[in-house]
This record gives structure tokens, sequence and C-alpha cells, in this order.
């Protein structure tokens, strides 16, 4: 089990000066050589491939009950306080119907669940999106062996920036009853389509996206496509949202 999950997950806040450094060196790396720059070190955690970030039930809650919040941001970032090692990461924070951030700033903590046990996924009708869609999108990040930003973290508006969630989204994935969740995983993801115009049905575009779940206790042995709880992706990329 990865050592993330031994221990009681803490809330990381990180300074407005954090916050920035850690977000321009993600779009310095996405505009590096023209979008073909290959990502694939920053996706890597004690030379594991990351597979998710988790965040405490209480970062969630402190997130939630900030003031005017109305939408949640997923800023993708990269922490470089270990020199050695930058890693890709996520920042959250709540905005106001101005976009206006309205909340501290909550660094996650990386995982490499390896996922070694794969269950057959039964339907939640409560979820937002069907638990096979979902896990098919997760599978297709842990099968992904390219990481070049133009393949891979570039839509029609740009170079992701990041994603943002109703509010909604957060309470329902963490809160909703009668399932008992303690942390918040965001699962790493790939949404793969066929983009207008295209007719040669080899020529997939694969994007990269994320998948909110609630999950149990971090400190036991987590599973989460064979878990009971709920998964949701109602979200906006930035640019342009």
């Amino acid at each position: 089990m990865p050592d993330e999950l031994k221990q009681s997950l803490p809330v990381r806040l990180i300074g407005t000066t954090d916050y920035q450094e850690f977000i321009s060196l993600w779009l310095c790396a996405l505009n590096d050589q023209n979008g073909k720059n290959d990502l694939s070190s920053y996706f890597k955690k004690n030379s594991k491939p990351i597979t998710a970030i988790l965040f405490s039930l209480d970062a969630i809650k402190y997130l939630v009950s900030s003031e005017g919040v109305v939408a949640i941001k997923a800023k993708f970032c990269i922490d470089n306080r270990v020199k050695a090692s930058p890693t890709f990461n996520i920042a959250l924070f709540g905005v106001d119907n101005n976009g206006r951030a309205t909340s501290a700033y909550y660094l996650g903590t990386p995982t490499c669940n390896s996922y070694s046990t794969w269950a057959e996924i039964p339907d939640f009708p409560h979820s937002t999106i069907p638990s096979a869609l979902a896990a098919s999108w997760i599978k297709n990040w842990l099968n992904n062996k390219c990481y070049i930003v133009n393949k891979r973290f570039s839509t029609v508006y740009g170079y992701l920036e990041g994603y943002t969630f109703e509010m909604m989204d957060f309470l329902d994935a963490v809160f909703d009853e009668p399932l008992k969740s303690n942390a918040l995983c965001i699962h790493l993801a790939m949404h793969e389509f066929y983009k207008p115009g295209v007719t040669d049905e080899d020529d997939k575009t694969s994007t990269f996206g994320l998948v909110l779940q609630g999950i149990g206790d971090p400190a036991e042995e987590f599973t989460p496509l064979n878990s009971d709880n709920l998964y949701y992706d109602i979200s906006a990329p930035s640019p342009p949202y």
C-alpha cells in the first residue's frame, strides 16, 4: 500500500506565492517546445506512475464552507519543493459568481495506487456518470504511455490548466448519504473521442481529465474501482472556464 494511505491525510494549505509558482511551472511545461514537451517525469512519485490525487475530508469541509463559494477550481500545478523530483499535483480553491477566489488554496497528496484488482463494477444510479464510463476513463489513463502536451493536455480552447466543478459535485461525492467517505479521491483519467469532421475511425483524440470519488478510510486498503462510492465528473475545462 502506498505510504500516503497508511496515515491520516493532512490538510495541506499553500499560500498565494507558492500557488502562483506551482501553476506557473505547469504553464511553462505546457508551453515548452511548442506543445511537444514530454511531461511524463512529473507524473511519477518514487518512480511509480501517479494515478490519483487525494484530499482529506477536513480539507473539503473547509473548502465548501468558505464564504461565497459557488464552484471549485481544480488547477494543475507542479510542486517543486523537492528539487530533485518536481511532481504533478492539483490545487483546489473556491470561487464566487464573479470567478474571484474566496477560499484558501488546498494542495492534494499524489498517490500511486496500483489498482491490482479489477472487479466488475456495478452501476450506481445516483452517480452523475455511469460507473462503467468512469472506469473506462480511469483505465484509459492507467494504460496511457504518452504524456506529450499537444496529444494529451490540449483542447480546442488551448492547453489544459485545470477544470472547474460545480460545488455540488464535491458535496455529493464526499457527503452523500448513506455512503460514508473520509477523503476525496480525484482520479486521473483520459477521455477518448472524435473531433468534429473526423471520418477515420483510428483518428481518436485522447484528453486528460478528472473523476471525483469519495473514499473510505485512507488508512485501509484503497480499491476505489471496487467501491460502493459514486463517481462525479460534471466539469468544464480551464481555459475558458
